[in-house]
């Protein structure tokens, strides 16, 4: 887990796909699905009530995948699944705040090629929305933050 927005981190994904996609944004080899309940703002998704999940798929040869969880204050508490298995939650908001913005990047690594799912749920117990601004991909190792960038 590292806290901030990972596009700016010393070293960022290699591939963002942003949780909202739409016509050039859709990336080959990427898939997006979302519960149709969930928001869409922007170029992101809000997770809340019955619109409680989003989840990427790829078959792709990555070295590591994450999700970016960015927003207000208010953002909630969600969990991170990768295959099926819980390997992260927590209140979303206490990840980080940095650039008046709350969040972070939770990155998973070490997996074998082959196709893979990393899937971001809410919570939804405190009734705040979780804010998912994308997905990230490296084709070598993983993310670096640093300078003052990532918590």
């Amino acid at each position: 887990m590292h806290g901030g927005d990972g596009r700016f981190f010393n070293v960022p994904p290699d591939v963002i796909a942003v949780a909202n996609p739409s016509g050039s944004l859709a990336r080959d080899g990427i898939t997006i699905t979302f519960s149709p309940e969930s928001v869409s703002f922007g170029l992101t998704r809000v997770l809340w009530w019955g619109g409680n999940w989003i989840e990427v798929t790829t078959d792709l040869p990555f070295t590591a995948m994450g999700v970016q969880f960015l927003g207000e204050s208010q953002i909630g508490w969600a969990r991170v699944l990768f295959d099926g298995m819980e390997v992260w939650n927590g209140n979303t908001a206490d990840i980080a705040y940095q650039n008046y913005r709350h969040g972070g990047y939770v990155e998973i690594s070490g997996f074998a090629p082959g196709q893979h799912t990393l899937r971001a749920e809410s919570l939804g117990f405190d009734y705040r929305p979780v804010t998912v601004a994308g997905f990230g991909f490296s084709e070598q190792g993983g993310v670096q933050c640093g300078g003052g960038r990532c918590k």
